[in-house]
């Protein structure tokens, strides 16, 4: 079910969410004072900025006269949020280079006709990709292994 809304809105409300959220997630961090900032003070100030970007737009789209307007569909946001969800579940348990290669061809499920042949093509050169820059070159703790 396409929604018709304007670029500016849509953004606005993307950043107003994304700080909020942002905000809602750090609550327990320690802020501190400018001159001894807590682990929350660059995060929440990060968050603040974001939702005042937000607010930003919102009053640009509010007053736009010509405002442009996008489709928004429903499916593809749920379904990258849920590949979202499905990549953090499965990295502890099956590894980063296993679970990348099953969340690429879930991604290649979403609705465009392509080739199994090159989304498998496709996983394992984003497996192998991101196993050495994220394990070997940042050297980054990821478990690399499945633990079964």
């Amino acid at each position: 079910m396409p929604i018709r809304i304007s670029q500016k809105l849509a953004s606005a409300i993307f950043f107003i969410a994304f700080g909020a959220l942002a905000l809602w997630l750090g609550r327990s961090l320690e802020v501190g004072t400018p001159g001894e900032m807590g682990v929350g003070y660059t995060p929440r100030m990060l968050a603040f900025g974001c939702v005042g970007v937000g607010v930003l737009l919102l009053l640009q789209a509010m007053l736009a006269k010509d405002a442009v307007s996008v489709n928004f569909s429903l499916r593809p946001a749920a379904f990258v949020t849920a590949l979202v969800l499905v990549f953090a579940a499965l990295l502890p348990w099956a590894g980063l280079p296993l679970t990348i290669f099953i969340v690429t061809l879930l991604a290649g499920a979403s609705g465009e006709k392509l080739s199994w042949v090159m989304m498998a093509m496709t996983a394992i050169l984003l497996s192998l990709l991101s196993t050495v820059l994220f394990v070997t070159l940042l050297q980054l703790q990821v478990p690399v292994w499945p633990a079964w």
